[in-house]
């Protein structure tokens, strides 16, 4: 952990920047990220004064520093003389003796905000990971409650409060158009590996979206437009197929071109760099000078290649927990870190007095602040929580069926209808199958007969192109009421 308050507070608002995802707001123009960035600027005045905000709750707490407290003994003897009163009067005081005490116990406020950054740090680092708040395991005494009601049996798992969203299987190409472009540029997913079994990867091994490298050009200039062609997969082979260790060596990284923490997969910003490096390296000037253009006024602001890039693999990579109640489920990881970690219960008897009162203030500090970070993520995640759990209104169903599961009293209506034979004109050719079974007898009218019909039984019938009346006598003939 840092020793320097200034970098303690700096890794908090890093951690707090990432957990209520401020940069993805600016960024990102999609699903809840177009609400975050109605909230971006408030969120990031919250930040900017977090420090102010600790100093002010550990005074409140009843902090207060060498000098403070020395001044406050020195007003109370100067105001006393004022007074009349003697030497022996103000010192036999009781007032001067609390003030002497507070001396001597003097808390430094900025050596406790110093620890105050660094257990929130601490406390929130431990829940996140890559947009999720989970419980990681951690191999040591009682870093975690379980909810716990006296039953006989207690059935707990990770995600036992979450919901587990997964968008994956809806992976796609996409096309951007820019003004300055030359042409369109098309990110093309060439293949995709999906988890199996709706589980998700462990660290090592989660997939990332990486350049196809399958033999073919990763760049493709076709006219005006330029396509990149992308795969979706593990960073890390599978273990069977993985070369023995030879002795002597290192195991090789995945993705060497984008290093990645031991026993982690590399992050998909650290891959972003390498495939917009192989675009650009790959464009003609004009793409290059279009696609480095920056994406906003903002003078660090990225490139127009880089936030594409970004939004792509964002919104194709969306598989995520939502919280059934997040603040409740951080409120009680608070108090038990607390409880456990800060007060350290079991030897509270052997603590001192003064570092018993330091403990106080820190803690009460702290958990006035941590509980703010938790109503702001709370909100954010009821958000999401409200609409997964928004009831999707059916306005009409339509079916696609068979003629020989439909009633022959139907097929009059079925042969007279012209949206329906012309469907089966243009899926299935039918004015080449039997022209002479046309109404019109030449296979060009919009009707046919029945016999057609009964010739054509495997013919698919399109409830959508019919009256709402013709549905209800089919859903009767069928069981359905």
């Amino acid at each position: 952990m840092p020793t320097d308050p200034t970098a303690a507070e700096q890794q908090l608002k890093t951690l707090l920047t990432e957990l209520l995802q401020l940069d993805d707001a600016a960024r990102l123009d999609f699903g809840i990220y177009k609400i975050l960035a109605l909230r971006r600027e408030e969120l990031s005045r919250f930040l900017d004064t977090l420090a102010g905000e600790v100093r002010a709750e550990l005074l409140a707490s009843g902090a207060r520093s060498h000098e403070a407290a020395k001044a406050a003994v020195a007003d109370f003897v100067s105001g006393s003389l004022k007074l009349g009163m003697t030497y022996d009067e103000i010192y036999g005081s009781s007032r001067h003796k609390t003030l002497t005490e507070q001396l001597a116990g003097a808390i430094e406020p900025g050596q406790l905000a110093q620890e105050v950054f660094e257990s929130l740090v601490t406390f929130f680092a431990r829940y996140w990971d890559e947009g999720d708040f989970i419980a990681a395991p951690r191999y040591s005494r009682d870093q975690y409650a379980i909810p716990y009601d006296g039953s006989e049996v207690a059935l707990h798992w990770a995600n036992r409060d979450q919901y587990y969203v997964k968008s994956s299987l809806f992976l796609n190409d996409m096309v951007v158009k820019e003004p300055h472009f030359p042409g369109r540029l098309v990110i093309k997913l060439v293949s995709a590996v999906s988890d199996r079994d709706n589980v998700k990867a462990a660290d090592a091994n989660k997939r990332r979206f990486m350049l196809a490298d399958d033999g073919q050009p990763d760049v493709v200039a076709e006219g005006d437009d330029l396509t990149l062609r992308l795969r979706y997969a593990p960073t890390a082979p599978p273990a069977a197929a993985a070369p023995p260790k030879a002795k002597g060596k290192k195991k090789a990284e995945p993705e060497a071109e984008a290093p990645a923490e031991p026993g982690r997969a590399p992050k998909q910003d650290l891959l972003n760099v390498v495939i917009a490096e192989a675009l650009l390296a790959a464009a003609s000037p004009a793409w290059r000078a279009a696609l480095s253009r920056p994406a906003g006024p903002e003078k660090d602001a990225e490139s127009t290649l880089t936030r594409h890039l970004r939004r792509y693999t964002k919104q194709n990579t969306a598989d995520f927990f939502i919280h059934k109640n997040l603040g409740r489920f951080l409120r009680r990881e608070l108090d038990f870190f607390i409880k456990n970690e800060l007060f350290d219960l079991d030897h509270i008897d052997t603590v001192s007095e003064d570092t018993l009162r330091k403990r106080v203030v820190k803690v009460r500090a702290l958990r006035r602040l941590a509980v703010k970070l938790i109503d702001w993520l709370h909100q954010l995640e009821e958000f999401q929580r409200r609409l997964f759990l928004k009831k999707k209104f059916v306005l009409r169903t339509d079916w696609a069926i068979t003629l020989d599961r439909v009633p022959r009293a139907l097929w009059p209506e079925i042969a007279q209808n012209k949206a329906q034979v012309r469907r089966w004109r243009d899926l299935f050719k039918i004015d080449a199958l039997a022209p002479d079974l046309f109404s019109d007898g030449g296979g060009e009218a919009d009707t046919v007969t029945v016999e057609f019909l009964e010739q054509n039984m495997g013919l698919v019938v399109e409830t959508g192109l019919f009256e709402r009346h013709f549905f209800t006598p089919l859903q009767c003939s069928l069981g359905f009421t």
